[in-house]
């Protein structure tokens, strides 16, 4: 019997930090937090200069084929494929319970490994990038502001409202409109970046993107981590 999971769990680290794929391809549509509002997560690879969506949706780049997912205890993994390279992402939250410190750690993690489609070696930059929201009830509901938090050997990046009201608000249908999002990876090839845009209200709002630069052959996996 093949079962369709009615949501796939990626980041599931408490019921604020907390985002799903609704679809039936991670690339099919926008990541969702588990109230089903936008909690977007966009997943690229770049390959000899030519880009590809895995996660989410992005205009005018072209989707990878999704050929394998499969849902554990703690982990996510999916498979896609297109013509140059395979490439596998594993989504992990290490909910412990003999562990709690490690069960505490309010820190998420993306595993990726390229391979060769073709017998030949490519290029692939992957990147995983992440939009305000994720820290606010309401998109534009403050500003946001972007720090670069990056040091010699560790690569990290975080985006939060300008203004801060912790545990202020109560309810069911509600997300954090408080804290900070954070994209880190401790991989030589790492590089983070982030862009803003201003909505009709003069609001603005940050979006945050790493990158990891592999190859398919010796340098061909990296992590990302992401926490709230």
């Amino acid at each position: 019997m093949n079962l369709r999971a009615p949501a796939v769990p990626l980041i599931t680290v408490d019921p604020y930090f907390s985002i799903w794929s609704m679809a039936d391809k991670l690339n099919e549509s926008d990541t969702k937090h588990w109230t089903g509002k936008p909690h977007r997560m966009t997943g690229t690879v770049l390959v000899d200069g030519k880009e590809y969506v895995f996660m989410g949706i992005k205009p005018d780049s072209l989707l990878m084929e999704q050929t394998k997912l499969d849902i554990h205890a703690l982990s996510s993994q999916y498979e896609f494929a297109c013509d140059e390279i395979r490439l596998t992402v594993t989504f992990t939250t290490p909910l412990l319970l003999d562990d709690l410190k490690l069960m505490s750690r309010p820190v998420s993690y993306i595993h990726v490994t390229t391979e060769s489609n073709d017998a030949k070696k490519h290029e692939v930059t992957v990147a995983i990038s992440v939009d305000g929201e994720l820290c606010q009830n309401l998109k534009y509901e403050f500003p946001t502001a972007y720090t670069d938090l990056s040091e010699p050997g560790f690569t990290c990046g975080k985006v939060g409202s300008s203004i801060q009201h912790p545990l202020t608000r109560s309810g069911d249908d509600l997300r954090i409109n408080w804290g900070y999002v954070y994209l880190a990876s401790n991989h030589s090839g790492a590089s983070v970046s982030a862009s803003e845009d201003i909505n009709l209200y003069g609001t603005v709002n940050h979006a945050m993107g790493l990158s990891i630069v592999l190859d398919t052959e010796q340098n061909a996996e990296g992590s990302f981590c992401s926490r709230l």
